[in-house]
């Protein structure tokens, strides 16, 4: 079915709204997590796999895991550009105090190919968005406010 979990239903005039059945504790998490006690239903929570860990990227025509330790960055083909971006990202001078796209501002913190295959398909994934239009502000504040530091 296309779409996956995400689907709307119109039920007696009013409409619901479904998604994806899953829930970061990272963030709001406790407050979630409080919720779902409140509400009764945490012996139906069901943890993620462990598969769930491991990111790919479709890249050069094939489908890439993304490096998740360090004995996967060893062997990974992403390593050399993914290390160039990380390592250089520290001697870099602070952006622009008011709002930029997410895609502008990792491609001046890691570099273009950081913005332009890890941040593009992570806005889609996570926003449905354009990494070009989307705001660093408002989708990864925390970042924002501590390059400004």
């Amino acid at each position: 079915r296309v779409g996956g979990w995400v689907r709307s239903n119109r039920v007696d005039g009013v409409l619901f709204e479904d998604g994806p059945r899953s829930l970061r504790v990272a963030g709001n998490g406790p407050a979630t997590l409080e919720l779902i006690s409140e509400l009764g239903i945490a012996g139906m929570i069901v943890p993620a796999s462990l598969k769930s860990n491991v990111r790919y990227l479709w890249l050069n025509g094939k489908r890439q895991a993304l490096p998740s330790n360090f004995a996967t960055m060893l062997t990974n083909e992403l390593t050399p550009d993914l290390a160039l971006g990380v390592i250089r990202e520290p001697f870099k001078k602070k952006g622009p105090l008011e709002d930029e796209s997410l895609h502008s501002f990792f491609a001046r913190r890691f570099g273009f190919f950081f913005a332009d295959k890890l941040v593009t398909a992570l806005a889609n994934g996570i926003w449905a968005g354009d990494a070009r239009k989307l705001s660093v502000l408002s989708c990864m504040k925390p970042l924002h406010d501590m390059e400004a530091r």
